[in-house]
């Protein structure tokens, strides 16, 4: 997990980790971290409140953010979108809804087609799709050996409306007969 921390730092997404964290773990995480985002060591805040509770400030990033919500007696530490939680999976679910609020977004819409036809029949009415809707986020999912369907879209947006209009225009035009369901 840390080793992706470099990878996300400076994107939108969050790292979650949850492993037992006895203190000398945590020091030989947080090094890792910090060698990783290129970050130094800051005792303050984070680590003076940490040092209270039997770690080393040494063990503190700079710019760590010591999460007090839920059970404090282990803190979650938090190094600009990486999380630490403790992996006892009582403590880690208390935490993790302690800080539910903060990985709130604006919703996802999303509609699913599933299809009897194969990707090769469908993907250049997926290729128009994306022309015109290049906002969409459009997957494509092959299921092998299921009587069902043989292949799931799914189509995703943050607007409601947008993802309408490109779920018409994608019904429009996919082959009538190979559409098995929507949703």
């Amino acid at each position: 997990v840390v080793d992706l921390a470099g990878a996300v730092a400076a994107g939108p997404s969050e790292i979650v980790e949850a492993r037992p964290l006895a203190p000398r773990v945590v020091t030989l995480r947080a090094e890792r971290i910090r060698e990783v985002l290129g970050i130094g060591v800051e005792p303050a805040d984070a680590g003076a409140a940490l040092a209270r509770l039997g770690f080393a400030s040494r063990e503190v990033p700079e710019g760590a953010i010591l999460n007090e919500a839920g059970d404090i007696r282990f803190p979650t530490v938090q190094i600009e979108n990486v999380y630490v939680l403790p992996g006892i999976p009582q403590l880690f679910e208390s935490k993790l809804r302690a800080l539910s609020s903060s990985f709130a977004t604006d919703p996802y819409f999303m509609r699913a087609i599933y299809l009897s036809a194969n990707e090769g029949v469908i993907a250049e009415h997926l290729n128009d799709c994306m022309r015109n809707f290049p906002e969409l986020m459009l997957g494509s999912y092959p299921r092998i050996g299921d009587p069902d369907y043989r292949v799931k879209l799914t189509l995703e947006s943050k607007n409601a409306a947008y993802l309408e209009r490109a779920f018409r225009h994608l019904m429009g035009l996919l082959p009538a007969e190979a559409v098995v369901k929507t949703e």
